[in-house]
This record gives structure tokens, sequence and C-alpha cells, in this order.
């Protein structure tokens, strides 16, 4: 057995191993991420992403790629799919593709450390304006977001109904290039949560409804674009969008209202009219 321990040695066995062939004659994967030793030169990412590649097993994709998923499936299973899918995208697109019906979901949907590449998460296409009918509703319940998106290159999330239950948003993402179209997000508190919840990473929201949120677009330390959303006439978030700590947003067409303010900023935020 071979296992990482301190300072860039590895342990074999029990043992500490002396070269990276020893290493390898022990089954460990061998990959170089940094000079060992060192503590100025730090790996890049590039090379942390092309190390976990490495670890993980799943290669890369060497074509545009089409996952279908079925509303029989659980969440479990669903989860199990996109873990199969290589992190390494290599140019080429993943798309996950729900098919028409009703997704009770129990866990939520964790894509993580997807780059090189673009990644789509799609309901039916026809559904592609500013409306509450979607052929595609997954209904997110328990105490977990719908989406949980982390450190990706982009991904674009389209034509789907998704509810949450409070406290938790439909769409969490950090570090990530966000696109969200024609979606209808629905919550079950104006006290909590929100339709988009987005940190650190560029957002376009476009064509999509909130419905009984906090926040209906909740933007961190980004760069944000909003175009032609709205409120539905169910319950009117507290906020239609609110930007914190040097996040821009640029905005226009109808944007959603709030009970609380149809806008508001904090932290340096801004939007531009």
């Amino acid at each position: 057995m071979a296992v990482l321990t301190n300072n860039n040695l590895i342990k074999v066995n029990g043992a500490v191993a002396d070269s990276k062939q020893e290493m390898a004659d022990a089954g460990a994967i061998v990959t170089t991420i940094g000079t060992p030793g060192s503590d100025t030169n730090f790996p890049t990412e590039q090379a942390v992403r092309e190390a976990i590649t490495a670890v993980s097993g799943l290669g890369y994709l060497t074509a545009d790629t089409t996952v279908n998923l079925t509303s029989s499936q659980s969440a479990t299973q669903i989860q199990a799919e996109i873990d199969a899918q290589p992190r390494n995208l290599n140019g080429f697109s993943l798309t996950f593709q729900f098919a028409n019906g009703t997704y009770t979901l129990t866990d939520q949907l964790y894509f993580n450390a997807f780059y090189n590449g673009n990644l789509y998460i799609y309901g039916n296409s026809s559904d592609s304006t500013l409306s509450t009918t979607k052929s595609v509703y997954l209904n997110s319940t328990g105490a977990h977001h719908c989406f949980r998106i982390l450190n990706c290159k982009r991904i674009e999330i389209q034509y789907l109904k998704i509810e949450s239950d409070s406290p938790y948003s439909c769409i969490l993402c950090e570090d990530t290039i966000l696109k969200v179209n024609a979606c209808y997000l629905l919550g079950n508190s104006t006290a909590s949560g929100a339709g988009v919840y987005n940190s650190y990473g560029n957002c376009y929201v476009s064509n999509t409804y909130v419905n009984n949120f906090q926040y209906g677009f909740r933007y961190n330390t980004c760069i944000a674009a909003s175009v032609n959303n709205d409120d539905y006439v169910g319950t009117t978030p507290a906020y239609g969008m609110y930007a914190a700590y040097g996040t821009i947003v640029g905005k226009t067409g109808t944007q959603p209202t709030g009970t609380t303010a149809s806008q508001s900023s904090t932290g340096g935020a801004e939007f531009l009219t």
C-alpha cells in the first residue's frame, strides 16, 4: 500500500519510498505536481488537475459525449453517472440530458472539477422560453441544494423546472463560469435560499422565473448578467437580486422584483442600468 505523507514523501508498506520506481512497483500512481521538498515552487492548478486525472483512473473524453438520464433513476444513481465521467473534457463537451418526467432527488447532484471543456445540463430544448411550463421537473427534497457546482470550467443549465427545500438553493455554484437559461426555479420560504447562488465565477442568467426565495439571484464577487428574468405570480422573493463583495451586475429586459427590494447591493457591489 502506498500513501502520501508530509514533505512530499511517500510511504510504501509503512516505509518511506526511496524512488518513484519503488512507488510504482508498489502499485502507486506516480505523477509530479511540483518540486519535491520545495517550499516555494508550488504546483500549478493545471498540474494538480492532471494529477487528479491520473489518480482517478477516469482518463479524458475523446469525443462529444451525452449521458442520458431518466426519472426512474434515484439521486444516487444519477450521481454515480456523474462520477463515472472523466474530469478532463479534453476540449469536448459533456452533456447530461434529462428525459421528460418528474425526478425526486433525495440528495444533491454534485459537479466538481470538470475542466478543459464545456459541461451541459439540459431538459427538453422545446422549453426554451421564459415560462413555468417545463417537461423536466427536478424536485429536490431534504437538506441539500439541487445542483452543487464547484471549480468547473464552464457549465450551462437549461430548460428545467427545479424546486428546493428551505434553506437551500436550486443552484449553488462557486469558481465556475455559469449559464442558466429558460429555467423555472422554486423555493419554499422567503427567509432563506436562492434560485441561483453564484460566487467567484462569471454568471449569465436569462429567461428564468424565480418564486419563493430569500434571493431570486444572489451574486458574490463576480461579474453577472441578468437578461429577461422575472418573478412568477406565486410568492415573490424577498430580494429579486442581491449583489455583494465587488460584484458587477449588468441587466436588460424584465427583472425579478422583491418584497424587501427588487435589487440590493453591499460591499462595493453595483448594478448597471
